[in-house]
């Protein structure tokens, strides 16, 4: 599991990222207070507080793949962590 914090912060970064997240060949979830939403699913992504970074924890191991697709969203660096939550 890789987990960092990402910024979306408006309406075009969200759908932005649900594009790029659709494209992974891994589970993406997104984490604000007690919610946890997929990270594929823009319906889910609203109902997120956004106006502060949100946590994200992937299912996949390969971070050269997710920095890829995703880096351009994260706000912190990546790190792997050794149990799901």
């Amino acid at each position: 599991m890789i987990v960092s914090f990402v910024d979306l912060s408006s309406i075009d970064k969200a759908k932005k990222f649900v594009e790029a997240a659709k494209f992974c060949p891994f589970d993406v979830h997104l984490i604000s207070g007690n919610e946890r939403v997929d990270g594929k699913s823009i319906i889910g992504i609203f109902s997120l507080n956004l106006m502060r970074p949100v946590r994200m924890e992937t299912s996949g191991d390969d971070e050269f793949e997710l920095r890829e697709k995703l880096g351009s969203f994260m706000i912190e660096p990546m790190r792997k962590s050794a149990s799901a939550r």
